[in-house]
């Protein structure tokens, strides 16, 4: 029962040394019990054991943990910029994609740092070490989420609206965090904003296996 029923979501849990993973899953059919070996078929009190055929796939085919968040606010003004913004980084051995919480009205510069990774994108080695980002000016309600993932829509206001997005010509952040990056200081900064307006970024923590494989 606690697979659920077909086309229902259940997850497995595993206890590993930087906390609680899981992974997710959906029934693709009804659990079979096995109809082979000594005691498939049967009643299983007769053996007190029985084996089910869960046939099931991962729309997120990693385990996972709880996901890390930073913030910077900008309390008073209009501009200002920290170079102490604290990026989470990546523990575990699968890359993964930030995503932004930015608040509008104001003109946004935030971090897409290569972590050497700019040979897999096209790009010179040592390029993008530093790499900014400029998001498009945003107007006065139109907080949005950017999620750098490439199977998401990227940019998005928190109404649902897609202004930003069309207003920004296509420009993208280009780098996921690569795997067993460790958490690291970068710059944030805002221009044209009405205080008191916040960026916050919030890292996955993917892993390719229930245990281990983790800084």
């Amino acid at each position: 029962m606690d697979l659920g029923n077909y086309d229902d979501q259940f997850e497995l849990e595993a206890e590993s040394a930087d906390g609680l993973r899981k992974l997710r899953m959906r029934l693709l059919e009804d659990p079979k019990a096995y109809e082979t070996g000594d005691w498939e078929g049967k009643d299983p009190g007769l053996s007190a054991t029985g084996t089910l055929w869960v046939s099931a796939a991962c729309e997120q085919p990693h385990w996972f943990g709880e996901p890390v968040t930073s913030s910077w606010t900008l309390e008073a003004g209009t501009s200002g910029s920290t170079s102490g913004f604290e990026h989470p980084g990546n523990p575990g051995d699968v890359p993964i994609f930030p995503r932004w919480t930015l608040n509008a009205p104001a003109e946004w510069e935030i971090a897409d740092p290569s972590l050497g990774q700019e040979l897999d994108f096209q790009r010179p080695l040592g390029a993008d070490t530093n790499r900014t980002y400029p998001v498009v000016a945003l107007l006065p309600g139109e907080d949005i989420e950017i999620n750098t993932d490439g199977d998401e829509p990227f940019m998005i206001t928190h109404d649902g609206g897609f202004g930003p997005w069309m207003r920004s010509n296509g420009a993208e952040l280009i780098y996921p965090v690569k795997s067993h990056t460790k958490p690291f200081l970068t710059t944030v900064s805002v221009t044209g904003a009405t205080a008191p307006v916040t960026a916050t970024i919030e890292c996955d923590r993917w892993y390719s296996r229930p245990r281990g494989v983790s800084l």
